[in-house]
């Protein structure tokens, strides 16, 4: 077998059509802030993150947010019941 690269290379030479060809048109520069710089994520979560979230173990298939709703409304509810 190839690695990506060498196949993808290999592919393009033998069939050029499929090989995208650059737009002569103007490309339009939107003014966006990069939120890493300024720090204004949406309710204070990372977007992306799957990390760790404690008292949710063995859950998958869900966000992160979807998982840290459902453990910070578990965990409350088992406080108020104490």
């Amino acid at each position: 077998g190839y690695t990506y690269g060498e196949e993808t290379h290999r592919l393009g030479q033998e069939y050029p059509d499929t090989v995208h060809a650059k737009s002569e048109a103007p490309i339009a520069k939107f003014d966006q802030s990069d939120p890493y710089e300024t720090h204004e994520f949406p309710d204070g979560m990372l977007p992306g993150y799957t990390g760790y979230i404690p008292q949710r173990k063995y859950q998958l298939g869900n966000r992160y947010r979807t998982e840290s709703d459902a453990c910070l409304i578990g965990t409350k509810a088992a406080y108020e019941d104490a």
